[in-house]
């Protein structure tokens, strides 16, 4: 672990920050009036960027698209809202040292709890 510096490996997420995570990733999504659909440029982004706060971010963005009975959900935004899921468990279990299908199911369970709050149309 002492040469990880000179490499583009990062090292994993402390406990600490496994917390954070799922605070920030349990949260609530607020809409603004005029949302924007991650485009595909900014998902591959994030996806490559390997930070775990930025995955959060993503399946965020993913899953307001997923619950939008107006949008047409893709097979490439389910691929990527799976990819972002695994990544997330595979990593917190290993720092868990527990198994990945009991951190998925967790990420999951937050997830499914997660609203979508949209903003109030105000009457003029």
């Amino acid at each position: 672990m002492d040469n990880i510096d000179k490499t583009s490996i990062r090292k994993p997420i402390s406990k600490k920050d496994i917390k954070k995570l799922f605070k920030k990733l349990s949260l609530n999504i607020y809409l603004k009036r005029r949302s924007r659909a991650v485009n595909n440029r900014a998902k591959t982004d994030l996806l490559l960027s390997n930070d775990p706060f930025d995955v959060v971010k993503l399946i965020r963005a993913i899953l307001i698209r997923k619950r939008d009975e107006n949008i047409n959900f893709s097979m490439s935004n389910k691929k990527d809202f799976q990819t972002c899921i695994q990544n997330l468990a595979k990593e917190i279990a290993i720092v868990k040292k527990s198994s990945f299908e009991k951190e998925k199911a967790n990420l999951l369970a937050i997830i499914k709890k997660i609203k979508i709050i949209k903003p109030s149309v105000s009457k003029k």
